[in-house]
């Protein structure tokens, strides 16, 4: 947020500062707002007393139009206003953001695509955009374009003998794909991070799988693994190893200084994992 001329500030309720801003007071807008005066206390840039907002409607002006020209690019729709305060709290706070956008392997029925697909490939347009747009925002960001090449689905080697072979080769066109549009120290390849033999195949951690997260994430997967012809058995495992991995890139995310989820498979309903773990997901347009 460089370089931005802010006023003093005032008093106000929300309706005052929805007349402001010069928007309809319904129900989303009234949310979005509240949201931004969240992520405002939270940076210590207002507060509230009796539902009076001691603030400087500048600020407030700022990210309301700030979310207007980002929504080219995100789908608030998905956000639950807790994640949304917290982005626009480290468009704020002045630290570099970190924007994990984690990529899936390109599957073939028992191995590795030796290529980028289609859908991988505009994504990684659209990260660029996305990467070009906060920077003429003032925001300071910083891209970790990352290949999530653990818990591995295609992992049966009396299926395919040549399937580590052709996750190499996968991996190596990832960061060529990548490196189209993005530096080398900006491409992250898991695996080179989580190393240990386990987060080949994965594991699954029982503990973890309990709660009303977990049976929708069940519920939603159980439906994608149907469709693919998969039995009961094999669903339920490969379910508990995704919740399991999510769960880990949820603490990888969180030790990051202003981590950010950017989700790139359109499976959404999958990242509700990320919302229960506070991880701070924002979603591109599909």
């Amino acid at each position: 947020m460089e370089n931005q001329l802010f006023g003093a500030k005032n008093v106000y309720n929300y309706d005052e500062l929805i007349e402001i801003l010069k928007i309809d007071n319904n129900s989303i807008n009234r949310s979005y707002v509240k949201t931004i005066i969240n992520s405002l206390i939270k940076n210590n840039d207002a507060s509230i007393t009796k539902q009076m907002i001691y603030v400087d409607k500048d600020k407030v002006i700022y990210l309301w139009e700030l979310l207007q020209r980002l929504s080219e690019f995100f789908d608030y729709r998905y956000n639950t206003r807790i994640e949304l305060s917290k982005f626009l709290y480290f468009v704020l706070n002045d630290k570099v953001i970190n924007l994990n956008a984690i990529f899936c392997p390109g599957y073939t029925e028992y191995g590795y695509k030796n290529y980028i697909g289609n859908n991988n490939t505009i994504r990684l347009k659209t990260l660029k955009r996305l990467k070009d747009k906060l920077e003429n925002e003032g925001i300071n960001s910083n891209f970790k374009i990352t290949l999530s090449d653990i818990f591995l689905e295609n992992i049966d080697i009396d299926k395919n003998m040549q399937l580590y072979d052709e996750l190499s080769i996968h991996r190596e066109e990832f960061i060529k794909k990548a490196k189209e549009d993005f530096r080398e120290n900006e491409i992250v390849i898991l695996s080179e991070i989580f190393n240990e033999e386990r987060y080949i195949s994965g594991f699954i951690d029982n503990s973890l799988l309990y709660g009303k997260t977990y049976q929708n994430f069940y519920k939603n997967n159980e439906s994608f693994y149907k469709k693919m012809g998969w039995g009961i058995e094999e669903t339920k495992q490969r379910n508990d190893k995704l919740f399991t991995i999510y769960s880990i890139i949820s603490e990888y995310i969180n030790n990051q200084d202003n981590g950010v989820y950017l989700p790139m498979e359109t499976m959404y309903s999958r990242s509700k994992v990320m919302t229960k773990n506070n991880v701070c997901t924002m979603y591109l347009h599909k």
